[in-house]
């Protein structure tokens, strides 16, 4: 893609700048904004921008680069100042959109923006927020790195970046000039010491790029002011005020990312890469031969619906959880545009009636009868959400042939109750929504966030493998076969999932709560089970599921939706007139298995409970080639029913508020809907009714259920 940097003149801009070209990309030019107050420029006191020294070393940087230069005066003030970025007259992030598209009248061409963000979720946000407006990518290939390996790197691939600026315990005026290397021992110390971020990342203090790599010449200071902004005892604040200053010629063998430097930077992403060996021990480990299980028969005799019962599934509030369920268009149209709008409409009601809004809406899952109607679908999908969209998982899954259905969506939202009797906790929400392309993680630039963060909830989108900085698969299908590119995705979708749990404080395995997988090809379902069961260790005592579907986005070979629980965010009791209060949640996983065996069917259910967190799956097996008949989905149901209320029961009495019935597609879902509306009765939670075509690992199941209790708060 061509790229304008965005430059402050500091290291962490700069450095992300190679990055960008060692990733393939076309830098055309370089974008500014720079501070002037009173006729003169000074350092002013900004939440976005790295002020001291820009003003004197970007025109240069741009010249060393060879780059054209677009500059603009910031003229406003941080006025949203909330974490969630709301557009404001008069806000400093407005410059930043004036700025670049002034780089667009003069460059259309240009695509993405490269932005130097480490840490910062404030500044993130705002940069993506910009960006998105604007239709450009942001590429921030620094995003998430662990400080202390980027500030070594930085130092090995010789960008030689000075401290301008410090503010923080432990920095002096004496510091003010060094170099990174210089400066990397004391930085490390103070680090270990105090809680310093290595990188600056605190504020802790500023630098400017005097050369590096890709510059053609080198910046040489010839005057310089120490200037003391604030003189306080712990922490003086104090930077650099520049003179004059001269370019230096660089010989031709100093200038440009040789392929060693290339691969030096590229290694930041080496985690996110598989080799042919990698996947070759896991097809050993993964890969057992077995006999495909004759398919089931289906006689459900001359099976006709009850016109009664509804087209849409139920919608089910409960402590605080709003969830609604199998939601499909209601009306005659031709377009999928249509039908996708007549699903929201239906889904925006149910909020509203209940007194929710789409902010409120923590997960959403999308199933589709043609992936190809996808690009079409996510835009008017999107239309609805705003700036923090939900987490999604999409599918494509193959209806019944006498269903029609292109579109079904299924909503779980959450807002606070105002009932005293049942809120025992503070509720803390919080939505990671990254949509610049970085090592860390895939981002998310459609309309869905990779996290919802509940107190102790994580809900995560679906991962696929796909490898962050190249936002594209493993290639290992053309090389080596189709179940080298299954495990090689694994591997990269596992990466991505660890990766997002991991910023979240959430620990990977072992916070999973419950675990959903969705797998092309039906006969590597097994393979994909002992994969997970290889990186997990207690893999076997979580609910689970195993479905193959018809597709799956970009056409990967798996896809996986995971939930967490962390303790340690579980907010403490909120004292209420003095009362004791008794924290009867526990820290250690309780779980339970159960198995029923009627004939040639067998019924597996498996809860899992900590902190405040419940979650169940039951799935129903058959031998093989066995009849299924309306009396087996019958049995099968109540004995799901059955092993849901025993869960509730054994956790307090709490209900469920939401029940996903996953199911052969030759199994009519208003014959699953009648079982299951009959045995839950009226008071039922929200169910949705998914058609899948091979379930279980063993390729022989034909019912299941993912079931969502509400918190026990």
């Amino acid at each position: 893609m061509k790229v304008v940097a965005l430059l402050s003149g500091g290291k962490d801009s700069c450095f992300n700048v190679m990055h960008c070209m060692a990733n393939g990309h076309d830098v055309v030019a370089v974008a500014n904004l720079f501070s002037q107050m009173a006729g003169k420029t000074e350092e002013i006191d900004s939440f976005m921008y790295q002020t001291v020294g820009s003003n004197v070393f970007v025109p240069l940087i741009a010249e060393c680069l060879g780059l054209p230069l677009f500059r603009r005066c910031i003229r406003g003030a941080s006025v949203s100042v909330a974490m969630d970025y709301q557009v404001e007259s008069g806000d400093e992030v407005e410059d930043l959109m004036l700025l670049l598209k002034d780089v667009l009248i003069e460059m259309p061409d240009v695509q993405a923006v490269s932005v130097g963000a480490i840490l910062s979720n404030y500044q993130r946000i705002r940069v993506e927020h910009v960006c998105s407006r604007l239709g450009l990518t942001v590429l921030s290939y620094l995003w998430q790195a662990d400080q202390s390996a980027l500030l070594n790197s930085m130092i090995e691939c010789n960008v030689n970046a000075i401290l301008v600026k410090v503010a923080a315990i432990g920095l002096e005026t004496k510091h003010l000039g060094k170099s990174l290397a210089q400066m990397q021992p004391l930085l490390e110390t103070l680090s270990n010491r105090f809680g310093c971020h290595v990188c600056g990342e605190g504020g802790e203090y500023e630098t400017v790029t005097a050369d590096c790599p890709i510059f053609k010449k080198r910046i040489v200071i010839v005057d310089q002011e120490t200037i003391i902004h604030s003189n306080d005892a712990f922490a003086i604040v104090a930077y650099l005020k520049f003179g004059n200053m001269a370019l230096e010629e660089k010989d031709q063998d100093e200038v440009g990312l040789s392929d060693d430097l290339k691969d030096r930077l590229l290694q930041f992403g080496e985690k996110n890469y598989v080799t042919s060996l990698d996947v070759k021990d896991l097809i050993k480990k993964c890969s057992v031969a077995e006999d495909m299980p004759e398919p089931l028969v289906f006689n459900f005799g001359a099976f006709t619906s009850d016109a009664n019962f509804p087209v849409s599934a139920h919608v089910k509030k409960s402590h605080g959880y709003l969830a609604i369920g199998g939601i499909r268009c209601t009306e005659q149209v031709k377009t999928v545009e249509d039908e996708t709008r007549n699903v929201m409409d239906q889904i925006e009601a149910e909020l509203r009636r209940e007194g929710f809004e789409w902010s409120d809406v923590v997960m959403m899952q999308l199933f589709v009868s043609d992936m190809n109607d996808f690009g079409t679908v996510n835009k008017v999908y999107g239309s609805y959400l705003g700036t923090n969209p939900p987490t999604r998982v999409t599918v494509e899954v193959g209806y019944h042939e006498d269903d029609a259905t292109r579109i079904q969506i299924d909503c779980l939202a959450f807002k606070k109750p105002q009932d005293s009797a049942i809120v025992r906790r503070e509720f803390n929400k919080c939505v990671m929504h990254v949509q610049g392309v970085s090592y860390w993680a895939p981002s998310n630039i459609g309309p869905y966030s990779q996290t919802v963060k509940l107190n102790d909830h994580l809900f995560i989108a679906g991962q696929i493998g796909l490898i962050p900085n190249q936002m594209a698969l493993p290639n290992f299908s053309m090389v080596h076969n189709d179940l080298s590119q299954l495990l090689a995705e694994c591997v990269v979708a596992f990466n991505n999932i660890e990766a997002i749990a991991t910023v979240q404080g959430v620990s990977f395995p072992e916070d999973v709560g419950s675990f959903l997988c969705f797998v092309r090809c039906p006969e590597y379902l097994s393979v994909v089970e002992r994969f997970c069961a290889s990186k997990i260790p207690n893999f076997h005592t979580l609910p689970q599921l195993f479905l193959s579907v018809s597709k799956l986005p970009r056409n990967c070979a798996v896809e996986f939706q995971v939930m967490f629980q962390s303790v340690k965010d579980l907010p403490p009791l909120i004292e209420v007139n003095d009362e004791e209060m008794v924290d009867d949640l526990t820290a250690v996983a309780a779980v339970s298995k159960s198995l029923f065996e009627h004939d040639a069917l067998t019924i597996r259910t498996q809860h899992w409970s900590r902190g405040s967190l419940v979650t169940f799956t039951g799935e129903c097996v058959a031998a093989s080639g066995v009849e299924i008949t309306l009396q087996s989905v019958a049995t099968s149901v109540k004995e799901l029913v059955r092993q849901i209320r025993a869960a509730s029961s054994a956790f307090g009495g709490i209900d469920p508020v939401s029940i996903r019935v996953f199911h052969l597609k030759s199994i009519p879902r208003r014959l699953l809907m009648q079982e299951f509306t009959s045995v839950l009765g009226t008071d039922c939670p929200s169910l949705s009714f998914v058609p899948a075509n091979r379930m279980s690992r063993c390729l022989s199941g034909y019912l299941g259920v993912h079931v969502v209790f509400p918190d026990r708060i």
